[in-house]
This record gives C-alpha cells, structure tokens and sequence, in this order.
C-alpha cells in the first residue's frame, strides 16, 4: 500500500511537470466543516475575452508564470487559476486538471480569509473562481452562507450609520445656576448691640 501511494505521488508530480515546466505547489488538507443552509449562488465569474482570444500555447505560457511567480487567484484576470481553467475549455488533459486540484486547497483559505475580512467584493469572486474549478466542492455551501451573514451584518451597520447621520443633534440646554441661599434674620441680641452702640455715639 506504500508503495503504491509513492507511486501515485511520482505519477502527479511527473503530469504537472511535463505540462507545466513547473511544480504546482503542494496542496494542504483542509477539512470543510458541514455544510449550512445554501445562500444564493454568486454568478460565475466572466471569463476573459482576452483569453479566449488567446491561443493555447501563449496561454499555458502564461499559467506556467503565474503558478511560479505565486500569482495563484489573484490579480483578478491575471492569475494561475484563470489560465489553466481557459486551458480546461479547450482541452482537459491530465496536467491542467492536477494544477486546479492543486491550487484548489488556496483558493478556499483565500475565500475565508476574504470574508473574514469583509471584503465581499474579493470573497464573492473566488467563491465564483471555487465554482469553475469544481462545482461540487464540499465547502461551497458554507462559505455561501459566511458570505450572506457577512453581507447582511454588513448591510445593518451601514444603514445604522446613515440613520445616525440623518438624526438631527439633540439640543443642549443651558447648565441650571445653583440655587442662591435665603437671607437669614439678623439674631434679636445682634440689634439691641447695634442700636446701643448708635446711642453712645450719639
């Protein structure tokens, strides 16, 4: 049984090497957690005109430079995922179907990380890259559904902050003086004192 998953390794790596000119990185296992109540699916992303004006040779050119250059699923239009899923348009062969399996394990941390972030521009996108690559991905429904929580919490606070801006500031009253104390009667003895002290002056 060794043997023979040693053997498989050397039968992939060969495929990407012989298609590629160079090794797709290596993929991570990465366990979905259980699926969740299915969001509306995010349109696929729009294929590039310019690669399908491309031909195949330019194109897997291109693939081979950006999966070197790390340049997996980003920037959007000029990146690895891209390429090799024009390259799968036209012909499916071994090489490129091993180089989107590869790339597939970074796409999804990418997606999480995307819409951790609330980037949901980005996260939309590479949920709709994850899509081509393989529509049935286990993760897909969940992250789906992080993407819609996300976008609706999102939503909430930004109406929240309009509703506070549009509020009209309340009112500052003016602070209340303290209250003054009462005059208090002068003592009985006090004024007989005064008024003998008037007399002898007098």
């Amino acid at each position: 049984m060794r043997w023979a998953m040693v053997a498989g390794a050397c039968v992939l790596v060969m495929a990407l090497v012989g298609c590629n000119g160079a090794r797709a990185p290596v993929a991570q296992d990465i366990t979905a957690s259980e699926p969740g109540a299915e969001a509306a699916l995010p349109e696929p992303v729009t294929e590039n005109p310019a690669l399908e004006r491309m031909q195949t040779q330019p194109l897997r050119v291109r693939a081979e430079a950006a999966l070197r250059e790390q340049r997996l699923h980003s920037p959007a239009g000029d990146n690895a995922v891209e390429y090799y899923l024009a390259l799968r348009e036209r012909k499916a062969d071994a090489g490129v179907t091993a180089a989107l399996a590869e790339m597939q394990p970074y796409v999804l941390i990418a997606t999480e990380q995307a819409i951790a972030q609330q980037q949901l521009d980005e996260g939309h996108r590479l949920i709709g890259l994850l899509t081509r690559m393989d529509s049935h991905a286990p993760a897909l429904p969940r992250l789906r559904e992080s993407l819609r929580v996300t976008q609706e919490r999102a939503d909430r606070e930004e109406g929240a902050r309009i509703a506070a801006t549009a509020r009209p500031p309340a009112a500052v009253s003016p602070p209340t003086p303290p209250p003054s104390e009462p005059s208090r009667p002068v003592p009985l003895r006090t004024r007989q004192m005064t008024i003998s002290g008037t007399r002898s002056i007098a």
